[in-house]
């Protein structure tokens, strides 16, 4: 097991504090629930009876939290090529530039529509003025028709048709005016009914334990969002944005989902069970 010496200097350090505490290890034992036996092999350093670092790391930093002292334990490390590190470098790079894209796509969507709803309420606008003066110019060349006839006395055939023609015009108008309006408010009916953009969903991790497992979460930078022992017939829900890494002592003891998706473990150790997954969308 790595880092050897790390871990005797932790286990000789939580002996001698509990002794000093005048604690029993039969104490300790029902403090943790832990068996005695696993408490004799931490403080003898016999850490091969241990499936996994993992297990072991849970029960020296329960251990050390009991008796309020700190100690500090080696990171677990896993043997990388650099050909991964590359992939993964070219994933994350691919993962914000299509974020990026998308971003841009929704922003151009929603000033095409701004404008949209300016443009076709203006050039109805229009429509009706256009029509109104066109009638408005029929209306006076009427008039101007009916004076000229004026003036050579034949007043009254010509003043009954003016104004049948001047009322015929008008109701012309009426009609033209409130089509206009019938249009306008069903456009806003229309513009009004349409549903907004849908928002991403919540990135949500839950993790279901039919068996005790160690499990460690660990985020985009790096930082450990969770580290505990989770009993079994337990679970977890984490909100947590991609990409981000677990490892579990008992790889065979959990479900996972991920936004509703249930996300495979591709490989654990056959020997001990410990597994470990990266999920990057």
């Amino acid at each position: 097991m790595e880092n050897l010496d790390s871990l005797k200097i932790a286990s000789n350090l939580l002996r001698s504090h509990r002794e000093k505490l005048n604690l029993s290890i039969k104490e300790i034992s029902l403090e943790l629930r832990l068996e005695e036996t696993i408490i004799r092999d931490i403080e003898s350093a016999n850490f091969d009876n241990f499936s996994s670092y993992l297990f072991l790391k849970g029960y020296l930093k329960n251990y050390a939290d009991f008796l309020e002292i700190k100690i500090n334990l080696p990171e677990y490390k896993e043997r990388k090529k650099p050909k991964i590190k590359k992939e993964k470098n070219k994933v994350v790079r691919k993962s914000y530039i299509n974020y990026i894209l998308a971003l841009i796509v929704l922003v151009l969507i929603y000033f095409f529509l701004i404008e949209n709803n300016k443009i076709v309420p203006e050039s109805e606008n229009k429509t009706i003025l256009i029509q109104k003066d066109s009638v408005s110019r029929d209306k006076d060349d009427a008039e101007k028709i009916y004076k000229e006839e004026k003036t050579d006395n034949i007043i009254t055939p010509y003043k009954e048709t003016i104004e049948s023609l001047s009322k015929e015009i008008d109701s012309k108008l009426e009609v033209i005016i409130n089509d206009s309006k019938e249009n306008l408010n069903e456009k806003s009916t229309a513009d009004s009914n349409e549903k907004p953009l849908e928002l991403i969903q919540d990135q949500i991790l839950i993790i279901k334990y039919s068996d005790d497992s160690w499990t460690e979460i660990i985020n985009s930078n790096g930082d450990i969002v969770f580290f505990d022992l989770v009993k079994g017939g337990k679970s977890i829900k984490i909100k947590i944005l991609t990409p981000f890494e677990i490892l579990l002592g008992d790889a065979t003891a959990v479900n996972i989902k991920y936004n509703n998706k249930v996300v495979k473990i591709p490989y654990f150790n056959p020997d001990n069970n410990v597994g470990k997954i990266k999920i990057n969308n």
